[in-house]
């Protein structure tokens, strides 16, 4: 899930996508879903896989991006969040859509 304004900046038709409430731990509101190409660098090392991602005008005002457990965090063997150094630590496996790019 992603603010509505990261959607816009790369020329999303944000109103165009699929329209669904979701539902997190700030409550419930209506996002807008598109098929996306998401891309990810890993120790140098680029991938690519394709996501279902929605987009919040109610995220625009916190301005970060909220990613799930499917169709992101289940593409890696391991999800580390360390928070007060504001990392999320990703250990790639061989997605089965995943692409490595050069």
């Amino acid at each position: 899930m992603f603010p509505a304004q990261f959607g816009e900046k790369i020329g999303m038709p944000i109103r165009q996508g699929k329209l669904q409430s979701a539902t997190g731990i700030t409550g419930s509101d209506l996002a807008y879903f598109h098929a996306v190409v998401v891309y990810v660098e890993i120790n140098g090392k680029g991938y690519k896989f394709n996501c279902y991602g929605g987009v919040m005008y109610s995220l625009d005002p916190i301005g970060l991006g909220l990613l799930g457990r499917h169709g992101f965090f289940e593409l890696f063997a391991s999800v580390t969040s360390k928070h007060n150094a504001h990392v999320v630590e990703l250990v790639p496996v061989a997605p089965p859509n995943a692409q490595g790019t050069p």
